[in-house]
């Protein structure tokens, strides 16, 4: 073999070996809206426009919208969680049972709805508040479990949503336009058909002849395992491969605590809980086969071996990712990716994030950040700042966003809903206005600077302001997103690894066609 022969195999082995060494080491059709349902062709202007200043109402109450009558007699429900600052989270109290059982009705003739009216549904229930740091707001948030005359578990079907026996009452009073959660909700489910089913009620509590006026809320599923839910396999304790329901949020002593790779090297917000199999029920070897699973998807996730990094792809299902992006983004929602966040498989499927869940503090609604619209805090949040840096990822977020623009998140019909759900609750809005108003006067989220210092208040003075609050966000933060989206966006490109390492690929590619050229010349 000529000597130049073997200079030339030497030069490709050498480039090929040094193309590894810098791919290892990089550094750290049309649909309808709620407005097509028939429950929104209702005379929204039935009944009174404001309640008493102490709430209560008699038996002649009418509401267009289904009522929810709730009579648990003279117990009380009691606040059975308290802040602990050590850990940032909500501790139960030992000893404080935060059920108490009773009664539930839920009443809708289409038209006009009264308390004493034949119930759709009547059933013994037991209730508890639910929620966070929203126990400290007057006005609650329930939890409610369907029981049978022994006290067990019992399914029903509420407004077409489904047989199961959980179910939450809920509206948040930071959100004082009343329609945060529900357009979101609205939203997503024309993009992920396990978000959640939600329909607007007013709460009464029964109290002797008379009734507590609550305000107008909506009954919604909880996320869990059901056919109607979150739709995957059930679990078999006699086998190790399971489908699985997953959240992160912040520490709960009560719950089964996966101790995965981004946890233990403090690389990720929070941590993650298994809520699917119960943890009564799950064995030790399919809780290391979760465990597992998402250890070897976060291994891939932060590597800093570019080869290893890609591989993130075969543990999840990408369109599933970058619509979860894509809505709490668009929607604002923040505490997302961090906490309440949901991520399921089904039987050694790929991971799913979803579904979507509170979005109370969305839409610019948290009360000590200000939200701008010209960026995307998103990509920010656990493992999605590292599938940021993935051209793949960011490509898929880009073209899924551009097809939902034109369609589903357009203005035009994001405005449109807006609308629709406004005159829908009519009446409804203005008594629980009335109901709560003191509490919506206070002006709680706190004054921010822009760039340029200037202070913004974002408290509004009416309902009508605060509608065109979450217009006006919407509308610009979407127009925001598709820029900043772009593939030729300045941020795409900084943020994207395999364009951050272009131009040395290039040269290595370079580098190595051209050996190849002097080998082949150098064996003739």
């Amino acid at each position: 073999m000529k000597k130049r022969s073997i200079v030339s195999i030497v030069l490709i082995l050498f480039f090929f070996s040094f193309g590894f060494a810098l791919l290892g080491n990089f550094g750290t059709g049309e649909n309808k809206s709620d407005a097509d349902n028939d429950e929104f062709n209702r005379d929204s202007c039935v009944g009174e426009t404001s309640v008493p200043e102490d709430g209560m109402v008699s038996k002649d109450f009418v509401s267009h919208l289904p009522l929810v009558v709730v009579d648990i007699k003279d117990q009380e429900i009691v606040k059975a969680l308290e802040y602990n600052a050590e850990t940032d989270s909500m501790w139960p109290i030992d000893g404080v049972d935060p059920y108490v059982e009773g009664n539930i009705k839920v009443i809708d003739n289409g038209t006009k709805n009264s308390p004493n009216d034949n119930a759709l549904l009547d059933s013994k229930m037991r209730i508890k508040f639910r929620g966070n740091m929203s126990l400290n707001f007057e006005k609650k948030q329930y939890k409610v479990e369907l029981i049978d005359e022994d006290g067990a578990d019992k399914k029903a079907d509420i407004l077409n949503m489904g047989e199961d026996n959980d179910w939450i009452l809920t509206i948040s009073m930071m959100d004082k336009s009343l329609i945060r959660n529900y357009l979101a909700y609205d939203v997503a489910r024309e993009i992920d058909g396990n978000t959640p089913d939600a329909k607007y009620c007013e709460l009464l509590f029964k109290c002797g002849d008379d009734y507590e006026y609550k305000g107008l809320y909506f009954i919604a599923e909880s996320i869990k395992q059901s056919p109607y839910r979150v739709n995957i396999s059930e679990y078999n304790p006699q086998k190790g491969v399971s489908s699985f329901l997953l959240r992160r949020d912040r520490f709960d002593p009560e719950a089964l605590l996966l101790d995965t790779y981004a946890t233990k090297n403090q690389l990720a917000y929070g941590y993650i809980e298994v809520k699917y199999p119960n943890k009564t029920k799950i064995t030790d070897k399919t809780r290391k086969y979760i465990e597992d699973r998402i250890n070897a998807f976060e291994e891939c996730l932060y590597s800093d071996n570019l080869l290893k990094f890609e591989n993130y792809k075969s543990f999840i299902d990408m369109d599933s990712f970058a619509d979860y992006f894509i809505i709490n983004e668009f929607f604002g929602n923040y505490d997302a990716g961090n906490n309440s966040t949901y991520i399921y498989a089904d039987k050694d499927g790929k991971l799913h994030m979803g579904p979507v869940w509170d979005f109370d503090g969305a839409y610019d609604n948290y009360e000590a950040n200000y939200s701008d619209v010209r960026y995307m805090p998103f990509a920010n949040n656990a493992w999605f700042d590292r599938l940021m840096l993935s051209d793949e990822f960011v490509k898929t977020l880009n073209s899924r966003y551009k097809v939902y623009r034109k369609d589903v998140l357009s203005e035009e019909r994001i405005n449109l809903r807006i609308n629709d759900i406004v005159e829908y609750l009519g009446n409804a809005q203005k008594r629980d206005w009335s109901r709560w108003k003191e509490e919506y006067d206070a002006r709680i989220l706190q004054l921010s600077e822009d760039e340029n210092g200037i202070v913004l208040d974002r408290n509004t003075d009416s309902y009508e302001a605060e509608i065109q609050r979450v217009e006006d966000y919407l509308t610009l933060h979407g127009d925001a997103i598709e820029e900043l989206l772009n593939e030729e966006n300045d941020m795409v490109k900084s943020t994207s690894l395999s364009k951050k390492y272009a131009p040395w690929m290039t040269i290595f590619i370079l580098l190595f066609l051209c050996s190849v050229v002097i080998a082949r010349r150098g064996v003739k």
